[in-house]
């Protein structure tokens, strides 16, 4: 059986995982507005663009591997979208 003290600190665990969670959610919604506003297409039209540009800045991921995370990241935003409210309750307002 758990003491009020692992009780406790499981909790607040799943509370700093909440948090972690909800500031997730702030930064793909800016991310994924951003890559709409520039409407750049990672996966097929700008494809050698972005691998020349990706390159150049000598970062080691392409843009086939950009355009899969934001498939992710648009994924997350769903899942948000249904269980969210489960992390809200555990989180403080981001002001």
């Amino acid at each position: 059986m758990a003491t009020s003290a692992e009780i406790v600190a499981i909790g607040q665990a799943v509370a700093a995982c909440a948090r972690a969670a909800k500031s997730l959610n702030a930064i793909t919604d800016q991310t994924l507005s951003r890559n709409t506003v520039e409407s750049f297409d990672w996966a097929a039209a700008d494809a050698d663009e972005a691998n020349a540009a990706l390159s150049a800045a000598g970062v080691s991921y392409s843009s086939a591997e950009v355009s899969n995370a934001i498939g992710s990241l648009a994924a997350f935003q769903t899942y948000w979208g249904t269980h969210g409210g489960n992390f809200e309750k555990l989180t403080d307002p981001i002001v």
